[in-house]
């Protein structure tokens, strides 16, 4: 199972950040990032699966966290990018993969829904079934 979803802010994200590696702050600056994809693999292990969101960012001095929230059976996911600048360090601009992963239990018999919030409002959503 895979979602793929194209977005213009991309390119935009991409850019921005660019220059912000350029010239940007020296605190860190910290905003919601937007996931390209989502994959989900089911795992041998009876309603295990591997989900894997997917994204392409310009990574200096970065880092992203992942609140996660659970709400019955639905899964939230919420990723935050947090940029710090040190004017000493030179940055490249060249947009590099973003890849997270998590190992998600479903109860045999269940449905989770695993849902990636969007900065624009939208989810990403995809349905794991334990058989």
């Amino acid at each position: 199972m895979s979602v793929f979803r194209p977005t213009s802010h991309v390119a935009a994200t991409v850019a921005g950040l660019a220059l912000l590696s350029a010239c940007g702050p020296t605190e860190p600056v910290s905003s919601h990032l937007g996931i390209d994809s989502l994959t989900v693999t089911p795992l041998e292990t009876a309603g295990a699966f591997r989900v894997r969101a997917h994204r392409w960012l310009v990574n200096c001095q970065s880092s992203v966290t992942v609140d996660r929230v659970t709400r019955g059976d639905s899964l939230l996911r919420r990723f935050v990018l947090t940029v710090g600048r040190d004017p000493d360090i030179a940055c490249p601009a060249a947009p590099a993969a973003y890849s997270f992963a998590e190992t998600v239990s479903v109860s045999t018999g269940r449905t989770a829904i695993y849902v990636v919030r969007q900065p624009d409002g939208s989810s990403l959503v995809e349905r794991l079934t334990a058989p």
